[in-house]
């Protein structure tokens, strides 16, 4: 297979639309679709849809409010930007009088199975206390970017402590629910916005006197919505997220998350990150 040749003119919603229509187009059905490849906006995303239920081994299961419930998770710091250890989730006490502070820096990447385009994120943001925020920018490796913005809040459900000594660890059950904003620099100018709530379940262990490793099991839920000239599309998807870091006494913290949001032949996020704080 020849190289292929990346149109520098496509826009993020095209990179992805260009994707399923290759991917629909291998399936034995392709030749029933009604692809239209001037569509833009949110015609261009029902019609990407339409294509992507054709290559589903069970159409049902899949509709055109899911890829936009997708679409806008994915373009929104939710998706986009990995999941990340909290201080509430380390279990560190803050300092006396204020509630605890963190800095955080994040890089991410997908990219669809077979396709050369791969998506990176960078974001920057912060906690006080329980409310996390952040800004952040998308773009893949032929297209436009998206800019893209949000809050959430954590909330510790429940903490139970595994032994009596300095060397227990320590596991929470928390609440994050999230919000967010994409803007795309490109033609379509599309915005997309999300809405999610999480379940994440961490262990803080112990290394030593010096850091905590926390690894993270977070379960959760969101509904997205697309605009474009009065059009919008809006839907809900579950999703999955895992991840470690390791948090040092200072307030220093290395981290590695992964999250899918769960959708037929969707990809995953992988990043890392740094955080600094207590």
């Amino acid at each position: 297979m020849g190289e292929r040749t990346i149109d520098r003119s496509l826009s993020p919603t095209r990179c992805v639309v260009r994707h399923i229509d290759l991917a629909a187009r291998r399936s034995s059905f392709a030749a029933n679709s009604t692809w239209e490849s001037s569509m833009r906006g949110i015609l261009a995303l029902a019609a990407a849809v339409g294509l992507l239920a054709v290559r589903s081994t069970n159409a049902a299961a899949q509709d055109r409010a899911d890829f936009a419930a997708w679409f806008a998770l994915t373009f929104t710091p939710y998706g986009a930007l990995l999941p990340m250890v909290t201080p509430g989730m380390v279990g560190a006490d803050p300092v006396e009088g204020r509630a605890s502070r963190a800095v955080e820096v994040r890089y991410s990447r997908w990219s669809f199975e077979g396709d050369g385009d791969v998506f990176n994120s960078f974001g920057a943001g912060g906690r006080i206390g329980g409310v996390g925020f952040g800004a952040g920018h998308s773009q893949c490796s032929g297209c436009d970017g998206v800019f893209m913005g949000g809050v959430d809040f954590e909330a510790v459900l429940k903490t139970t402590t595994l032994g009596s000594d300095a060397s227990a660890s320590l596991i929470s059950i928390g609440l994050r629910p999230a919000v967010g904003i994409g803007f795309f620099t490109d033609v379509t100018k599309l915005i997309v916005l999300s809405g999610a709530i999480d379940l994440p379940v961490s262990v803080s262990i112990p290394v030593g006197t010096a850091a905590h490793l926390v690894p993270f099991l977070s379960p959760g839920a969101g509904v997205g919505r697309i605009s474009d000239r009065g059009e919008s599309r809006t839907g809900t998807r579950a999703s999955l997220a895992a991840g470690v870091g390791l948090v040092a006494a200072n307030g220093l913290g290395v981290h590695l998350g992964w999250r899918r949001i769960f959708i037929e032949d969707g990809p995953s996020t992988l990043g890392v990150g740094i955080s600094f704080g207590r």
